[in-house]
């Protein structure tokens, strides 16, 4: 599910604490071994909404191409024509950056993408204009392809302080791939240095013409084969905490494990911090937007009593679940909430459900929780 979170409460004053939830109802078309996610706006005003989706397939909420010339001459070892290619000249803004960030390399048998532009940033600006997607096949005048992902990256920075006055000259063939959610981010690359978390989901012709495509894409497949071409896992991530022998028995799946250095941790669970769930941030691009999530499994029986000491914690106040309890026969997630009116104790934490409304589609509950070791309560709602 998806859960968002409010401001840090101080301690002992939010004692109680009320959030929404929306299941989803069978059929459900979802990937496999789908998992609820939980949402965390950190240090955001409360809100209502969960926060929006961006998903990149080709033409989804993309903005009309602008007409770009072919350079006269580069030859590539890859399979492209020369008419097919771009030129694109930048220099870099007064911090010394380019505003654009790439993805993949020979080391990752993946070629270099631009992941990711910057509003407003040299790339931006350059004309033509660098667009997510693009594939880049020179730098320079040197050919990238059998660069590392490493490489690739020292030697854009390295431009800045070329005999040539700093100018980046990129070879690319204009996008070739939309980009996924899961990017490498260069460091010191010239992302805005202020990001907002959205408040609420944005109703507009184009959000309609987006999810309408989306939809398309959904019924013809195109979103299952960009989802089984994007890494199974991101290099350079460990996952070893989920391997511990105290910890085995608390996943539901053997190969769907929270990264070490991203995962959540509990701060009061009497069975020790770990939890398989993992922060997301998702940053919408070119909005300035950044949704924070907690993507988490759906909870086992005797998991149950961490996930909502999670929730407590992190201040989550919108629970969506991605998953039936039962798929095909299987069982996908326990019920870790009470029915209608009913509390249920989960650890230290009473749980209450005190709303439900069910569509043909799916369900939104409204549950109330509260620390039962405290004496004195203060209820904090977020409407």
């Amino acid at each position: 599910g998806l859960v968002s979170a409010g401001e840090k409460r101080p301690e002992s004053i939010f004692e109680t604490l009320t959030l929404s939830a929306l299941s989803a109802k069978p059929p459900l078309n979802a990937a496999a071994k789908a998992s609820p996610r939980l949402s965390q706006g950190c240090g955001a005003s409360p809100r209502s909404s969960v926060a929006s989706y961006s998903s990149h397939t080709s033409g989804i909420g993309a903005s009309p191409p602008m007409a770009r010339r072919s350079p006269q001459s580069n030859k590539s070892n890859s399979p492209v024509t020369e008419d097919s290619l771009v030129t694109i000249r930048m220099r870099p803004d007064g911090m010394g950056r380019f505003g654009f960030n790439v993805k993949g390399g020979a080391d990752q048998n993946y070629p270099v993408i631009v992941s990711r532009v910057a509003p407003g940033s040299p790339a931006d600006k350059a004309h033509p204009r660098l667009n997510e997607g693009d594939q880049v096949l020179f730098i320079n005048g040197r050919d990238v392809t059998p660069m590392s992902h490493d490489t690739v990256v020292d030697f854009i920075r390295s431009a800045r302080v070329a005999p040539n006055g700093g100018e980046l000259v990129l070879t690319i063939k204009p996008n070739v791939y939309r980009m996924g959610e899961e990017v490498d981010e260069p460091e010191g690359a010239a992302l805005p240095e202020q990001m907002r978390v959205a408040e609420s989901v944005p109703r507009s012709d184009k959000l309609s013409h987006s999810l309408r495509l989306l939809s398309d894409a959904l019924a013809t497949g195109r979103i299952v084969s960009q989802f089984e071409q994007l890494y199974r896992k991101k290099p350079g991530m460990t996952m070893n905490d989920c391997r511990l022998t105290s910890n085995l028995n608390k996943n539901r799946y053997r190969d769907v494990c929270p990264y070490d250095a991203t995962r959540v941790r509990l701060n009061s669970s009497p069975n020790g911090d770990y939890i398989n769930a993992n922060y997301v941030n998702m940053e919408i691009p070119s909005s300035g937007i950044v949704n924070r999530y907690i993507a988490c499994q759906g909870p086992l029986a005797h998991t149950s009593a961490d996930h909502w000491l999670m929730v407590w914690e992190q201040l989550c106040t919108h629970i969506v679940m991605l998953t039936t309890t039962i798929e095909r026969g299987r069982a996908k997630c326990h019920q870790y909430w009470p029915r209608l009116h009913e509390s249920h104790e989960y650890g230290r934490l009473l749980v209450t459900c005190i709303r439900d409304h069910e569509t043909p589609n799916c369900s939104y509950r409204e549950f109330s929780v509260r620390d039962r070791t405290v004496s004195s309560v203060i209820f904090y709602s977020y409407n």
